[in-house]
């Protein structure tokens, strides 16, 4: 096995290597012709007459121009018959790419998607905001109509307690009136005979009015009912804008109903200033609950 020298990289590689190991070469035609030389030469051939003749041939045909012009035998053809359409391809392919190797459509596409992705998002935050702005205003709205509700729902309960207390406190208030005008005028009644019977002092008739049980528990029920009333009224005193009405309308029924609570525990005065007060409380409570009336539900 001769070496032989690479037409491509100039090293020493075996004349039998179909290409060069160092740098890929192809030498397979580069083989051929150096075996048929070698056998022309082994044959006689007279195309070498002499050693001196074969060693100063050139047995690589193209080794000439490898060493002394080109190491590159195809270089030079390379360069001259694709340079021009190599600079032309990579000039023309300049609009179709950007700077990041880009082409100029799927650069397209991206904007496109980006776009469609954005209107989808900020459609989604449109609609995540109605959403949300809806589900509050449906919210509000139910918390409103649920502080309507409870309102008005202690709204017929100081009614109903106002209108209860209110016919205790009347009861309570004619009573009172019968003992001491039958104390003064000294009149006999089967209800008020033993509260007046045996003085002719009406403090002392009233004093024994108070003293009955019976009686006392219903002044004590009517202080309970207003201290029920009290607290409701509290309760209801920032009424919504819709209630504004009922809420004045109640107010005046509470202070009728006051009046008379304080006419049956704390009776004062002369039975005619009594009685005066008694029968003006008696008509405004009755005008003052017609009004409330309407507002019940």
């Amino acid at each position: 096995m001769a070496l032989i020298k690479c037409p491509e990289c100039g090293k020493d590689i075996s004349d039998k290597a179909v290409r060069c190991v160092n740098c890929g070469y192809e030498l397979k035609n580069l083989n051929t012709t150096y075996m048929d030389n070698t056998n022309e030469l082994n044959n006689g051939n007279t195309m070498y007459q002499n050693s001196n003749n074969i060693s100063n041939s050139n047995m690589y045909p193209y080794s000439d121009n490898l060493r002394n012009d080109n190491p590159y035998p195809y270089s030079d053809n390379l360069r001259n018959d694709n340079l021009n359409g190599t600079v032309q391809n990579s000039f023309s392919q300049q609009d179709d790419y950007n700077l990041n190797g880009m082409s100029s459509d799927f650069k397209k596409k991206i904007i496109i998607i980006a776009s469609i992705a954005f209107a989808i998002i900020v459609l989604a935050v449109v609609l995540g905001t109605t959403i949300h702005q809806k589900s509050a205003e449906k919210a509000a709205a139910a918390k409103a109509k649920k502080v309507e509700e409870e309102y008005m729902a202690n709204y017929n309960l100081a009614v109903a307690e106002m209108f209860d207390g209110g016919l205790q406190a009347e009861k309570s208030c004619g009573l009172i009136h019968d003992v001491w005008s039958n104390c003064i005028f000294d009149e006999s009644d089967v209800t008020t005979d033993k509260y007046t019977k045996g003085t002719d002092d009406f403090n002392v008739a009233l004093g024994n009015l108070f003293l009955d049980s019976s009686f006392q528990s219903d002044i004590d029920d009517i202080n309970k009912s207003k201290e029920t009333v009290d607290g409701l009224m509290k309760e209801l005193k920032n009424p919504p804008d819709k209630y504004d009405d009922a809420y004045d309308a109640l107010q005046e029924l509470y202070t009728e109903y006051t009046k008379m609570v304080k006419l049956a525990t704390d009776p004062s005065g002369n039975l005619n200033s009594y009685t005066s007060e008694f029968n003006e409380a008696d008509n405004d409570f009755v005008t003052a609950y017609d009004k409330v009336k309407i507002y019940l539900e």
